[in-house]
């Protein structure tokens, strides 16, 4: 993976600590050598919560997260959409992730860039898990975010139909 090999989460419960934040998200939990890491470092805590094993930051929790890139065209234009799933468990991932392999090489980034119009990732990701939350990322910037200069999608309605 492209990141820091400090990049882990014992030292990100400790940054997260010294800034006072007691809750972080994994980010790029569609990763499969970063799942497997996720998975010797973490243990669940609290529902949908895991914390670091053998007792590491105590109180700094995480939450399944990761970044989904689309590329798609409809009406004849190309769209560029970032989307944020958080998910309850690394089993949740596992099974989004498992649906996502289908489309494209989820171990080539972190944040995976797919050829799938983001109704029909939304559509994937509720059906592999019925409790993620998905949200739009960088919702008004000019590239990548549904409402930007770029997308060319004037609402949430527009963009993700039925499903908004």
């Amino acid at each position: 993976m492209a990141t820091s090999k400090d990049c882990i989460p014992p030292i990100m419960a400790q940054w997260a600590q010294r800034k006072g934040l007691r809750l972080i998200g994994t980010g790029d939990c569609t990763h499969p050598g970063w799942r497997r890491e996720l998975r010797d470092w973490l243990v669940p805590a609290e529902d949908g919560f895991y914390r670091l094993k053998d007792g590491l930051s105590p109180a700094v929790r995480f939450v399944v997260t990761g970044e989904i890139s689309t590329v798609f065209k409809r009406a004849d234009q190309t769209r560029k959409v970032h989307s944020l799933v958080v998910l309850p468990s690394l089993e949740a991932a596992d099974q989004i992730a498992a649906q996502l392999e289908r489309i494209g090489n989820l171990g080539a980034d972190g944040r995976p860039i797919l050829k799938l119009d983001c109704y029909d990732l939304l559509a994937m990701c509720l059906e592999a898990c019925p409790e993620v939350i998905f949200i739009p990322a960088h919702i008004w910037t000019p590239h990548y975010s549904v409402l930007g200069a770029f997308s060319r999608f004037q609402s949430m309605e527009e963009c993700f139909g039925d499903l908004a």
